[in-house]
């Protein structure tokens, strides 16, 4: 029996977190993590709808972010890119634009962004024992989440509702 693609994606995520010698819990520094990966990444003020874009060319990998939205948005940006580069099973020179419309490959692109940057053991310790068994957690600890794993509110609430 085929695994659900979510799971996938977690595992994918968790695989690329060991490779850049990241537990399950920690953070991830998306520029170290770019260094690690021999990612070529260029940061450069854009217009705000433009998130970035990647290439691939044999083993040479390219990315360019925008460097003009909030860091939390960057990090999702290099987490979705990185799904491009490494796991996306047609790619090609690839832009994100946030206009609203997402094919297949851009939510599982987002997918794998959260569960990488957000990953289920980090989220899941992090989160107060009574919050999770009332199934409600808090404002304070959303606001908790998003500066200990460097992301944007967005983010967090999304990964929140998939786990």
């Amino acid at each position: 029996m085929a695994r659900p693609l979510s799971i996938t994606l977690e595992i994918e995520a968790n695989e690329l977190r060991r490779r850049i010698a990241l537990g399950d819990t920690a953070p991830v520094d998306t520029r170290k993590a770019l260094q690690q990966l021999g990612v070529l990444c260029v940061f450069m003020p854009m217009q705000e709808t433009f998130s970035g874009m990647c290439l691939k060319h044999k083993e040479k990998r390219f990315m360019l972010v925008n460097s003009k939205v909030a860091l939390g948005r960057q990090h999702f940006t290099i987490a979705h890119e990185l799904y491009h580069l490494y796991l996306d099973e047609n790619p090609h020179p690839h832009v994100c634009i946030r206009d609203g419309k997402k094919d297949r490959t851009e939510v599982l692109a987002d997918a794998f962004a959260s569960a990488l940057l957000l990953p289920r053991d980090g989220v899941l310790k992090a989160i107060p024992n009574d919050e999770i068994k009332s199934r409600n957690v808090s404002l304070a600890t959303v606001f908790s989440l998003e500066q200990y794993f460097r992301v944007s509110h967005q983010s967090v609430v999304f990964r929140l509702k998939r786990l």
